[in-house]
């Protein structure tokens, strides 16, 4: 069976994160089934905006999709890499599959736009100004920046560049549900992105995608995917390669 490309998105809120962030043994397992696997880097919002982003990653896309042997892709994607995944689901032809983990569907949910009680905990950032966070800044300020915007609930503020109303039409909860065959994987102890983001745009498409699919993963965090020596996580992501796998076409 000739495959289709197989992009990964890494994680990271737009701001840190790199391409080397899939783990080694999540690309054998892909490649083992006959994928080509890229891990594709996007613009971080850092001196930028996330509309820079989502207009780089599309053209991205296009053109893998333009050396792909069927013309299309792929895609899986953890976190804000999970939320690039939907998006382009739901607005790029070329997606036939999409693989979405721990992510989220709605850029202007409350728990983006409220203070995180996880994180206010996490460390003392008081006097702390994003504006000193340059786009070459080492990985640590990033993330400092990242802690510092879940602590005041201005991260949709601060990536939309002082205009998340913009973000409304980037959310694909906002927009028509797409026949995109989607699996949205989460686990129930997540206290960076809650299950219910995957629950709520599950819901969205589940009438319009009937192969699409919902894991919730009980007990798990943000980062069970990574847990690859807990059997049940090594099932599940024999699942998720099955899934990819199917490339009937029902759109």
């Amino acid at each position: 069976m000739t495959l289709p490309l197989l992009v990964y998105l890494h994680g990271g809120a737009g701001i840190f994160g790199s391409p080397d962030n899939l783990d080694p043994r999540h690309r054998a397992l892909l490649e083992a089934r006959g994928f080509t696997v890229v891990s594709a880097d996007y613009p971080k919002a850092v001196g930028t905006t996330i509309h820079v982003t989502l207009a780089t990653l599309r053209e991205t896309v296009s053109s893998l999709a333009a050396v792909s042997p069927t013309g299309t892709v792929v895609v899986i994607g953890h976190s804000f890499g999970g939320y690039l995944t939907l998006w382009l689901a739901a607005t790029h032809p070329a997606v036939t599959r999409a693989v979405a983990l721990a992510g989220y569907a709605d850029l202007l949910a409350e728990w983006y736009t409220q203070p995180s009680e996880h994180y206010v905990q996490a460390k003392d950032l008081r006097g702390f100004r994003p504006e000193s966070v340059t786009p070459d800044a080492p990985p640590g300020e990033r993330y400092d920046l990242y802690l510092y915007l879940r602590q005041t609930g201005t991260w949709p503020d601060y990536v939309s560049g002082g205009d998340p109303c913009s973000l409304a039409a980037l959310s694909p909860l906002r927009l028509p549900p797409p026949a995109t065959s989607i699996f949205l994987v989460h686990g129930t102890a997540d206290t960076d992105v809650p299950y219910t983001a995957s629950e709520a745009y599950y819901a969205h498409i589940a009438s319009r995608s009937p192969d699409s699919r919902l894991h919730l993963h009980p007990g798990g965090g943000h980062g069970l995917f990574w847990d690859m020596d807990d059997p049940a996580v090594a099932a599940l992501w024999d699942e998720i390669v099955a899934f990819c796998l199917d490339q009937r076409d029902r759109r």
